[in-house]
């Protein structure tokens, strides 16, 4: 029995259009990936404005919330041993941090700047010249039923 050739839109034969598409497909996230440093001095700006760093998501507040516990600052912001784990601040000179007395998993620290500061990543690239203000750390959760952080 002959083998079929797949045909493009043009009615051209295509060897293995999944595996064309598969390349188109490459090519195109290699195109739009942005590892690039991110600037957020303006984006982080207004109560709620949030900026994702991969699978953590920075996020403004006007003031910190109650029923918090202030903890001993670390740079690392994100659980984990993983390269995909390593979001951490540029530097702990001027930051508090926080955590809330009931946590659900997706919760990572609250923060306070008094200076600016950076969030490093060595695959997503870095969040910087983030403003002095308040802070929240969430981690991105899975779309089934249960709460559940997703782990890079």
């Amino acid at each position: 029995m002959a083998k079929k050739s797949a045909k493009n839109a043009g009615g051209v034969a295509v060897a293995n259009p999944v595996a064309k598409v598969l390349k188109e497909m490459g090519a195109h996230a290699e195109k739009i990936r942005n590892d690039d440093d991110q600037d957020v001095s303006m984006l982080l700006a207004n109560e709620h404005d949030t900026f994702a760093q991969g699978d953590v998501y920075i996020t403004k507040l006007n003031a910190l919330p109650k029923e918090i516990e202030e903890i001993t600052p670390v740079a690392k912001l994100a659980p984990g041993e993983t390269q995909g784990s390593r979001h951490e601040l540029a530097h702990l000179d001027g930051v508090r941090m926080y955590r809330r007395k009931t946590m659900q998993e997706c919760d990572g620290p609250l923060l306070q700047f008094t200076k600016p500061n950076d969030i490093t990543h060595p695959e997503h690239g870095n969040v910087v010249n983030i403003p002095p203000g308040f802070y929240a750390i969430t981690y991105q959760q899975t779309g089934d039923q249960i709460r559940r952080r997703v782990r890079d």
